[in-house]
C-alpha cells in the first residue's frame, strides 16, 4: 500500500489501465506540473518491477534517488506578501533500461522519499536514497526519516545511524 488509502480510485483504475495486479506491493500518487496545472500521476511497484505511465524497469537492480533544487523565496506584491516555493522535486529511478525520472510538485519530497526509500529497500539499495543530494535542512530530514521510520519503510537501526550522521553535520 502507498501513502494513500487502498481503497484510492485513480490508482486502482491506472493499475487496471497498466496490466498491474491490484493491490501492488507499494504504490504512490504524485502531483506533477504541466503546462499551467498540475497532473496527477502513479506510480507502482510489483514484486517484479516498477511501473510509472507506460514505462517499465525490473526491480532487482534499481535505485532510487530524490534530489531537490531551487530554493523558497518569498515574494513581494504592491500589498500583500506571499510564500513563493520555487523548488522543484525530482524523483529518480535507474536501473536495467532507461531512467524513469519524476518531476513533482514540492509539497510531495515526503512522498518521493518515501517511494525512494521503499524502491531501494525492495531491490535491496537501502543506503542509495541517502546518498542523494539535497537541499532540506538537517532538523526537515530527520522529520522525514522519522516518516519513514514510523511508516515501517526504515527500521529503528537505520534511523538510528542516519539521524547520527545528520546531527554530525550540525
Amino acid at each position: 500500500m502507498g501513502l494513500f488509502s487502498s481503497q484510492d480510485d485513480v490508482a486502482k483504475k491506472v493499475a487496471k489501465r497498466l496490466g498491474v495486479a491490484w493491490p501492488p506491493v507499494y504504490w504512490a500518487k504524485f502531483k506533477t506540473p504541466t503546462t499551467g496545472a498540475f497532473k496527477v500521476v502513479v506510480l507502482l511497484i510489483t514484486k517484479d518491477e516498477v511501473v510509472y505511465g507506460n514505462r517499465r524497469l525490473p526491480l532487482t537492480g534499481a535505485r532510487a534517488t530524490v534530489d531537490t533544487s531551487g530554493n523558497t523565496a518569498v515574494a513581494q506584491g504592491w500589498v500583500v506578501k506571499e510564500r513563493a516555493d520555487s523548488r522543484q522535486v525530482h524523483l529518480t529511478i535507474e536501473g536495467r533500461g532507461e531512467p524513469i525520472v519524476i518531476r513533482m510538485a514540492p509539497d510531495h519530497e515526503s512522498t518521493a522519499r518515501s517511494s525512494a526509500a521503499k524502491i531501494n529497500s525492495l531491490a535491496g539499495n537501502t543506503a542509495a536514497a541517502s546518498a542523494a543530494p539535497t537541499n532540506t535542512p538537517i532538523p526537515d530530514q530527520i522529520r522525514q526519516l522519522a516518516d519513514l521510520r514510523d511508516q515501517g519503510i526504515l527500521t529503528e537501526e537505520e534511523f538510528d545511524a542516519k539521524k547520527a550522521e545528520l546531527l554530525s553535520r550540525l
